[in-house]
């Protein structure tokens, strides 16, 4: 059973303008309210600790970025550890983007085919396959970058001067944690005509 009060329209009025000094709205006072609910839900668990967290926010974010930053030097450092590697290697080696083009090549391999970066760079790699090989490699190539395959042929490289280099090529996809691939990995043996 619900009991109703009725007061006059004047003093039900100065009761309003008494609880509600600043003349919120009927949505403004919902919003209000509906935020301090969700506030008081969120703090019904362990308060202190949540109060707490939040009193060392600055804090915690100074020492999430100091981590951020060792993390950042470590990958800097491998990375810079691999390109040294990538150069050292007695062997030809290259890397490809997702799009099939050059992105580096290793000194082992410029020198053999005494050639520029520049000129290996992009799709410059395709003037250092012999000519008689070119358009099978190519469309090999092109087929695995479509498919996002790894790479494997046996072909003729040829140097600037012309000489035949007898090579079996190797790229391996690069991928990331999703399964995308990044780009490939390549590498060459020199094989016996």
């Amino acid at each position: 059973m619900a009991i109703t009060f009725y007061l006059p329209d004047a003093v039900h009025a100065s009761r309003v303008e008494a609880a509600n000094p600043q003349g919120w709205s009927f949505s403004e006072f919902v919003t209000a309210g509906g935020i301090l609910s969700a506030i008081g839900v969120w703090m019904w668990k362990k308060p202190i600790k949540k109060i707490w967290n939040m009193w060392q926010a600055p804090d915690r974010i100074e020492q999430i970025l100091k981590k951020l930053d060792f993390i950042l030097a470590g990958v800097s450092l491998a990375t810079a550890m691999s390109q040294v590697t990538w150069q050292m290697l007695p062997r030809p080696v290259w890397q490809s983007d997702a799009n099939g083009n050059t992105v580096h090549a290793n000194s082992y391999m410029l020198k053999l085919l005494c050639r520029q970066d520049d000129e290996i760079l992009g799709d410059g790699w395709v003037n250092s396959v012999h000519e008689e090989d070119r358009e099978r490699v190519q469309r090999e190539w092109k087929n695995a970058v479509e498919h996002k395959r790894d790479f494997h042929l046996r072909y003729r490289w040829a140097t600037s001067a012309g000489v035949s280099i007898p090579i079996i090529a190797q790229a391996i996809r690069l991928m990331d944690t999703n399964g995308n691939v990044l780009g490939w990995c390549g590498f060459a043996s020199l094989i016996d005509s």
